[in-house]
């Protein structure tokens, strides 16, 4: 029977992914495995911290269901209105609330001062914005590092966020640098306009052997806070952004030996660069979503007994043999930090969040888990 042509695209791309793991050099890749064994790199991924972390998550509630748009205008002090196509409830068709909607006050790309807030029930994130709270390079900030950590946590707290999932704090001092146009040669000067917030999205896990609060990859808050203004409380926050995806860990996987996933690490690194290029690592457990993860967790990608010639859609299907469902489902993985030759930890920098051509910096994730089985059915 002929083949569609996506049908064809699709094969020959599955065959230039196989060709391009066999024409790696196995020599390279056991060198990188022994770099990572002689620095003792990797943490403890045994089996049982593995099936831990499988069966001994303990997820808050979901973000997407505590989230309530009309409480955000509290939090953000700011009434944005939702926009004609938004809708909350379940329509009498069965029709489903829409996942994203837009909140306006003003145009945001008018001259005027104005907000935007967006939201996403599937991706369980909220974004929000407000031009008139900038940062001004002529008004020294008065709020304090510990009034924004207090402020951002509890505003995280209000808006939905399960405080058992907020991990990692982080501020710093927000600066604006210039000098004066008027004056010819005048020194340059530095004004402190606010502080800048991360927290680090954490999942708690009370397993028999992992008691710990594991970081998420794609998880965490990113804020801006700032002096509120008249009739604004005394902190607020310019822009502010939190990503909190419902946690669903697949059922039908199980843990990777130590050695393969060392040789996963290894394998990527020797794709990306030269033995030696690197000469730092820093490995640790995480969860990360299948799409992170690039199918690592044995999501077998077959083609179909019978393309279908009308089908618009490249014609390839899941394994049958696990339960990887979603992009959206978590895995246990280990995230990698490759620190090139002579890189030298600056204040200003943030390696937890970084994955930066300007630093050198390496970040990627690999799976501990895998499908129970990869082959397609029959």
């Amino acid at each position: 029977m002929k083949k569609s042509i996506y049908t064809v695209l699709a094969m020959l791309l599955l065959a230039a992914n196989s060709l391009n793991v066999q024409s790696q050099n196995p020599e390279d890749v056991e060198r990188w495995k022994a770099f990572i064994i002689a620095g003792k790199f990797m943490p403890d991924v045994s089996p049982d911290v593995i099936q831990d972390m499988l069966s001994s998550a303990k997820p808050g509630r979901a973000f997407s269901e505590a989230f309530n748009p009309l409480k955000a205008q509290q939090v953000f002090f700011d009434k944005v209105v939702a926009q004609q196509e938004c809708y909350f409830d379940t329509k009498p068709n069965g029709e489903l609330p829409q996942e994203e909607c837009s909140n306006m006050r003003g145009s945001p790309l008018g001259a005027d001062s104005a907000s935007l807030m967006v939201y996403n029930l599937g991706d369980g994130s909220v974004r929000y914005m407000n031009r008139g709270r900038d940062p001004k390079s002529t008004v020294q900030a008065k709020l304090s590092v510990e009034e924004a950590a207090d402020a951002l946590k509890k505003m995280s707290s209000e808006l939905g966020v399960p405080p058992e999932e907020l991990g990692r704090l982080q501020m710093r001092e927000l600066f604006v640098a210039g000098a004066d146009s008027k004056l010819s040669g005048a020194p340059e000067f530095e004004q402190r306009v606010g502080v800048f917030g991360l927290i680090s999205r954490c999942m708690p896990v009370l397993g028999e052997v992992l008691e710990d609060c594991i970081p998420v990859v794609d998880g965490g808050i990113r804020a801006a806070m700032v002096d509120g203004g008249r009739r604004e409380p005394a902190v607020v926050t310019a822009w502010y952004e939190a990503r909190y995806n419902s946690f669903e860990i697949p059922t039908e996987v199980k843990p990777l030996s130590e050695d393969a996933v060392i040789t996963r690490i290894a394998e990527k690194l020797s794709r990306e660069a030269q033995l030696g290029s690197y000469d730092q690592l820093d490995i640790q457990v995480a969860y990360a979503t299948n799409a992170e993860l690039g199918g690592q967790a044995g999501d077998t990608h077959c083609p179909p007994d019978e393309p279908d010639e009308d089908d618009a859609r490249p014609s390839v299907v899941r394994a049958q043999s696990s339960d990887l469902r979603s992009d959206r489902s978590y895995l246990p993985a280990v995230q990698v930090f490759a620190y090139p030759q002579g890189w030298d930890e600056s204040p200003t920098i943030d390696p937890d969040k970084l994955n930066s051509l300007s630093t050198g910096i390496s970040v990627f994730s690999v799976a501990l888990a895998e499908g129970a089985s990869g082959e397609c059915a029959n």
